[in-house]
């Protein structure tokens, strides 16, 4: 069963208004430092562990996402010996089912590693080289999307609701 919000609960305007000033003002920067970084998993990169890099990608991530200040987020690292680190992170609920929202879950999950290196890229573009011309980024927004959208909706509400009823987690 696929829930959704009712029109009247989220104002179109103002969330891409918010999204635009973010997007532009930090977040084009911190893809494009992150995608300069060659983290690639495991089936690409033998040796990922000892270069760190996507240890680095995931400690900057964690970092970014605290710096957002959502309330009701808990973050967790979760590092297993011989696999790549997983970041997740969760928000709680600001309403409980009784008070007629729904018990439902948002999972939403992105990865942080990157495609290998491969041929035929223009002269002017390759990997670990941002560009924003197409104004898209695939590698590294998932995070940054999810946080935006998690801090945004309490903000976004129905005039009539406290606040918004959705609990979301990251994986």
């Amino acid at each position: 069963m696929t829930a959704r919000l009712p029109d009247s609960a989220f104002n179109n305007a103002k969330a891409l208004e918010h999204v635009t000033r973010a997007w532009n003002g930090s977040i084009v920067q911190r893809l494009s430092d992150y995608i300069a970084v060659p983290a690639k998993s495991p089936m690409f990169d033998a040796d990922w562990f000892a270069h760190g890099y996507l240890e680095s990608v995931v400690r900057h991530t964690a970092q970014w996402i605290e710096e957002q200040k959502v309330e009701g987020l808990s973050l967790e690292v979760v590092r297993l010996p011989g696999r790549t680190p997983v970041l997740f992170f969760d928000v709680a609920a600001t309403r409980s089912a009784g008070e007629g929202v729904s018990e439902q879950t948002v999972l939403m999950y992105g990865h942080l590693d990157k495609q290998p290196e491969f041929s035929g890229w223009r002269k002017d573009l390759g990997p670990g080289r941002p560009s924003t011309r197409t104004e898209s980024f695939t590698d590294g927004a998932a995070p940054m999307t999810a946080m935006r959208l998690m801090r945004r909706l309490p903000r976004l509400r129905h005039s009539r609701s406290k606040k918004s009823g959705i609990r979301a987690s990251l994986v």
